[in-house]
């Protein structure tokens, strides 16, 4: 896929080392750790220098070199995670697509459930979530644009048009704002998920820490029953 972004302050992402399979793999590397690290730690906290070192290079000059320069490698993660995230999407978009009258509830699962499977089946899809979560803060306007145009901006869009006949009654633009705030709650509530076990409300723990696919579709009756109801 095309990277999108247009207001890329960096040079366009061409490895020079493009068809060497160790500059191939060192720039697989710095990518791999500094996804880990920005995900734990902050965009802003990590330095190039503590990435350099993770990912095992030997010169201090590897992410200009293959990056051209911090906000290079914040987009390569982006790019990667895209191009993985996406043709996931929109397969499960288009299955929606194709039931007749889908409910609130199934709109949500087959526009969301691959954006939570990536967090729940491994720990490089947890970082990701946790990644694409910091750019709504850490980056500011330039990460927030960053994460609609290359990761949700369709999927809102075309859930938007989805509940609009799903909720013919309820008004559009109040529509559309509770679709921003169950956005909301993906993103973060994704990455924020391994607060539960600390909640204290021994009730909720019991019963649904440990079971993702409890907690998954309490999540979806969640986010349906806020969409459906008009204030």
């Amino acid at each position: 896929m095309k990277f999108q972004n247009t207001e890329k302050q960096h040079a366009a992402i061409q490895p020079r080392s493009a068809g060497h399979s160790s500059g191939n793999r060192t720039r697989g590397r710095l990518i791999e750790e500094a996804l880990r690290l920005f995900s734990e730690q902050g965009i802003g906290a990590v330095s190039i220098r503590t990435i350099v070192a993770a990912a095992g290079a030997q010169n201090l000059s590897a992410v200009h070199y293959h990056f051209g320069n911090k906000n290079g490698l914040v987009d390569a993660i982006i790019e990667q995670t895209a191009a993985e995230l996406l043709p996931v999407q929109e397969a499960s978009l288009a299955t929606v697509k194709g039931i007749k009258s889908p409910t609130p509830r199934e709109i949500f699962e087959h526009a969301f459930v691959p954006y939570l499977d990536m967090a729940i089946n491994s720990e490089v899809g947890l970082q990701q979530a946790r990644f694409l979560a910091r750019l709504t803060w850490e980056e500011g306007e330039r990460g927030q644009k960053i994460l609609m145009q290359e990761i949700f901006g369709q999927v809102i869009e075309d859930v938007d048009e989805l509940l609009a006949v799903a909720l013919p009654d309820k008004p559009r633009h109040e529509l559309q704002l509770h679709l921003t705030m169950c956005m909301t709650n993906v993103i973060h509530g994704v990455a924020d998920r391994d607060i539960m076990p600390l909640i204290p409300l021994s009730g909720m723990v019991n019963h649904y820490v440990g079971n993702n696919d409890k907690i998954r579709a309490a999540f979806f009756d969640f986010l349906a029953a806020g969409i459906s109801t008009n204030t």
